[in-house]
């Protein structure tokens, strides 16, 4: 949505490429620290979104800016060689989606107890079994 004009646009406020490099930037940042990256892509909005009638949804599909963005995330995880939790296809995969978005946008109790299940079993990888740590 952008306030200034009272619409919507069906291109982003940050490109995929500036998104893809800060991303990476914050990436090297991170480990520059010493601390293990896990990068996470957003869950997909719904088709019940308010906006859905939209002329850009209509033509590109309710996911479309949202995906450009996972991919990008996809891409730099592969690129900077870490862990990615991907909640984006997670859900867009289930058949049942819609009933973990109940505002379209945010996910219930359920839908977190899936985005927290993706994230153990990631940090399980990432950080091994208990005893060695």
């Amino acid at each position: 949505y952008r306030p200034q004009t009272g619409g919507f646009a069906d291109t982003p406020r940050v490109s995929r490429e500036e998104f893809a490099a800060t991303l990476a930037e914050i990436v090297d940042r991170i480990r520059a620290q010493g601390i293990e990256v896990v990068l996470m892509t957003c869950p997909p909005m719904t088709e019940r979104y308010w906006g859905m009638h939209l002329e850009a949804y209509q033509k590109h599909g309710i996911n479309f800016l949202v995906e450009t963005y996972a991919q990008a995330a996809r891409e730099v995880a592969a690129e900077k060689k870490v862990e990615l939790v991907d909640v984006y296809r997670a859900f867009h995969d289930k058949p049942a989606r819609l009933d973990y978005f109940p505002d379209c946008l945010h996910p219930d109790a359920r839908g977190h107890r899936v985005i927290a299940d993706l994230l153990v079993e990631r940090l399980a990888r990432t950080l091994g079994p208990p005893a060695d740590r």
